[in-house]
């Protein structure tokens, strides 16, 4: 793996990743083409874009699902947490849903699910705190046998270019990644979303609504 192991003493390495924040159908397209191309890549999954045949199938040819966990994020809203501070006194509560969410999720699926990445939600950015805090946890960590979780501090060692994709018209942030890969690169990291892929209005739609009344709720909860 990339952190037992010193850059120099590496190829150089594409990271391919997926997180599915909405339209989980469209992760087939994305299955589709890297089978024809022949390279593996990484699928994180929400709890409201699970789609149990989808991810089994996509393990089954080789790539990797993951959980695109937002404990923190959920257990905020849920219980009207409005500063880091109330965040911190309950971290063992957020830990004990985080649990339970992935455990449940393994047994769902009987996939193993060893590695994770923190969703980015608007409770995290008005809170000042990621979701992977509770990760922190490194008893937590070994208990459920979880890996990696793709925002590591650990990964600092190594000089990642990370690029991710963006609506039109800028389609890449902070730039175009093919050209870090021809420029030779040691590490580069591309960072995909279906909804940046497909005009999916149904599933967009929702996922937009779903984060406006949550937002209003949010804002108003006391």
């Amino acid at each position: 793996m990339l952190l037992e192991s010193s850059p120099d003493e590496l190829p150089r390495c594409l990271i391919l990743r997926h997180d599915i924040d909405t339209d989980p159908g469209f992760s087939r397209h994305f299955l589709a083409l890297e089978k024809e191309i022949d390279v593996s890549s990484s699928y994180y999954f929400r709890l409201s874009t699970l789609d149990v045949r989808l991810m089994q199938s996509i393990e089954a040819t080789g790539n990797e699902v993951g959980y695109h966990f937002e404990e923190v994020a959920t257990y905020a809203k849920m219980h009207c947490l409005k500063t880091k501070e109330q965040v911190m006194e309950h971290m063992d509560p957020i830990r004990e849903l985080f649990r339970d969410h992935l455990t449940k999720l393994r047994r769902l699926t009987a996939l193993p699910i060893t590695t994770v990445a923190s969703h980015g939600d608007f409770a995290n950015r008005r809170l000042s705190v990621t979701n992977s805090i509770l990760l922190d946890d490194w008893k937590l960590r070994e208990e459920l046998q979880i890996e990696f979780d793709v925002y590591d501090r650990t990964l600092e060692k190594l000089e990642i270019a990370h690029f991710t994709d963006a609506p039109y018209p800028q389609f890449w942030k902070p730039g175009d990644p093919v050209e870090a890969i021809l420029a030779g690169k040691q590490f580069v990291y591309v960072l995909t979303h279906p909804r940046h892929w497909r005009s999916n209005v149904s599933s967009n739609l929702r996922d937009d609504l779903q984060r406006l009344v949550e937002g209003i709720h949010y804002s108003t909860c006391r």
